[in-house]
């Protein structure tokens, strides 16, 4: 996984740290599900300057069926999502990495643009996910 990363110039996440996030290794044939999203997060990280940990990547579907809140429609099933945090948890960076997703306009290497990502707010983190269509509103959310 990490060859796969690496040719994608990812440069602030490693495989490690998604598997550390994830119930187990991901299938091999849903690793590039991931790279949109890690594209996203990783200009992210570079954009705010401050370090971001993922704290959920992938999730088989027994696992996500015991995840308190989560969708059986989740995109962790397929390996497209991450819910991440600032490091710190200071309330400042969190209020930063949501403004950043609000205000997200295109990856610029990449052509990903807003309108396919998928973005939930929630108090000291954010789900990510690049679903093909806009994020919906906090109160439709249900791709935890």
């Amino acid at each position: 996984m990490q060859k796969l990363i690496n040719s994608f110039n990812i440069k602030h996440f490693k495989a490690t740290e998604l598997l550390l996030a994830s119930n187990t290794v991901p299938p091999k044939d849903l690793w590039l599900n991931i790279i949109p999203t890690l594209l996203i997060a990783d200009q992210c990280r570079d954009d705010l300057g401050f370090a971001i940990r993922i704290t959920s990547a992938y999730r088989d579907k027994e696992y996500n069926k015991r995840t308190q809140g989560s969708s059986s429609k989740s995109l962790h099933i397929i390996f497209n999502a991450l819910d991440i945090m600032p490091y710190s948890g200071r309330m400042d960076e969190i209020k930063l990495l949501h403004e950043w997703f609000g205000n997200f306009k295109c990856c610029a290497n990449n052509n990903i643009c807003r309108e396919v990502m998928g973005v939930g707010y929630y108090h000291n983190r954010v789900h990510l996910d690049t679903r093909g269509l806009h994020g919906r509103k906090k109160s439709e959310w249900d791709y935890r």
